[in-house]
């Protein structure tokens, strides 16, 4: 499953061609890997790399995060949290369909629910950390397995 989910990402990624207009309404993930996208000219990690880096990037996560790309994944993950807890979202927050415009390596959330607005503001909020961070090889494919500490409270 996460080998043709990684397939179908990069095969969608792909497609898409730079500085173009999108307005799109899809499932949340496909929404954020193309949120991803609309900044890739200013992202400093290739698309490809961010799902197994470091402790936070991907699905799970917990421990310290090992350095600022994955500070922006746990912030990621506390906003995804925060939209399932305390707006009462649940998974919608992954799941939603949300609608977005990519104009100029730019994201701009145009959605009025409430959980799929959320999904697009953690996911933009997301794109524009990374555009500010720099990557260290170490971490690259992570052994989360390592981690033994606990996961430090979302402010």
């Amino acid at each position: 499953k996460l080998l043709l989910f990684t397939i179908i990402t990069l095969y969608t990624l792909s497609t898409v061609k730079p500085g173009t207009s999108l307005s799109r309404v899809q499932r949340s993930l496909f929404d954020m890997a193309m949120t991803l996208k609309c900044y890739d000219k200013s992202l400093k990690i290739p698309l490809f790399k961010i799902y197994n880096y470091g402790c936070y990037c991907g699905f799970g996560g917990s421990g310290n995060h090992t350095d600022s790309v994955d500070q922006c994944c746990f912030i990621h993950d506390c906003c995804y949290r925060y939209a399932r807890v305390n707006l009462r979202c649940g998974s919608k927050v992954k799941w939603s369909r949300y609608n977005y415009s990519c104009r100029k390596s730019q994201t701009k959330c145009l959605g009025k629910n409430i959980c799929s607005r959320m999904a697009c503001e953690c996911d933009r909020q997301f794109a524009e950390c990374l555009t500010t961070v720099t990557p260290n090889q170490q971490y690259y494919y992570y052994n989360k397995r390592l981690v033994r500490t606990r996961s430090p409270p979302c402010s």
